[in-house]
């Protein structure tokens, strides 16, 4: 741990009684200190992404990228379509808004109470490369919401 988040640690304590004014004066203190750790080089930063990029995309990942004006979310894999470079995902969100909600999730530890929404990204497919994150837990669970999301568009277009 940084020893300047050590220290602020220790100092708050077993406190009952603190004020805001000092958390943020502590804060913009350390703040500073990690600002001038990273451009001497001592404190190394990782930048999500990067790091995962991956050689292949399959159905049934989970990329973690900007959407909706720049908002990051999760998405999951549906399909892919290399002959044009596209990559088919539904998203994830923790907000329930009954127009927006196709299922619920309960199959995968991480997402577990959160939800499928019935909005289709349509991203690159070096762009879902770079942001991979992992492979969806339950497989049964997701290929239940790809059949959801198949019927309700179909009923939305009157697709037969």
């Amino acid at each position: 741990m940084i020893p300047e988040i050590q220290r602020i640690i220790n100092s708050i304590g077993n406190k009952t009684n603190i004020g805001g004014k000092d958390i943020i004066n502590q804060l913009t203190g350390a703040s500073q200190l990690i600002e001038n750790s990273i451009d001497s080089g001592s404190l190394t930063v990782v930048k999500g992404g990067k790091l995962n990029k991956v050689d292949e995309i399959k159905p049934y990942d989970v990329i973690y990228t900007s959407v909706l004006g720049g908002t990051p979310h999760y998405l999951l894999v549906h399909k892919i379509d290399v002959a044009n470079d596209k990559v088919h995902c539904l998203m994830i969100t923790s907000k329930m808004k009954d127009y927006l909600i196709l299922h619920e999730i309960e199959g995968d530890r991480i997402f577990k109470g959160n939800y499928f929404s019935n909005t289709y990204f349509c991203l690159s497919l070096e762009e879902a490369k770079s942001s991979f994150v992992r492979v969806y837990e339950d497989k049964r669970e997701a290929a239940r919401v790809f059949n959801k999301i198949n019927r309700y568009y179909r009923t939305l277009f009157q697709i037969k």
